[in-house]
């Protein structure tokens, strides 16, 4: 769990400092040590969320990209009642939206 948190904070620091490629690849480091233990499914959908940020981030007006991560962790949050995680999945879909100007949704 600890290196888990480790490399997320080194993807956080890269992406405030606009180096995308290097933050995804420590964030794909963290998913896969999350996949590898189906007790860190939490850490799991933590990651996911990470990811969509950045993404929207790196690319905002393309903010549709985010959305396999988001939904993955919708469905992970959901099945796994993970309720915190699966507002802050909404949250973040909605602003997806916002950012495409699909308000009803």
């Amino acid at each position: 769990e600890r290196a888990i948190h480790v490399f997320s904070q080194h993807a956080s620091r890269l992406s405030r400092q606009q180096n995308w490629a290097e933050a995804r690849e420590y964030l794909e480091i963290a998913y896969k040590m999350c996949n590898s233990n189906d007790h860190l499914k939490y850490y799991t959908c933590q990651v996911l969320l990470d990811r969509a940020m950045m993404q929207i981030e790196e690319c905002p007006s393309h903010p549709l990209n985010s959305l396999p991560y988001i939904l993955e962790c919708l469905s992970i949050s959901e099945s796994r009642s993970m309720i915190c995680e699966h507002a802050a999945a909404l949250a973040l879909l909605g602003r997806v939206f916002l950012h495409i100007g699909s308000y009803k949704r």
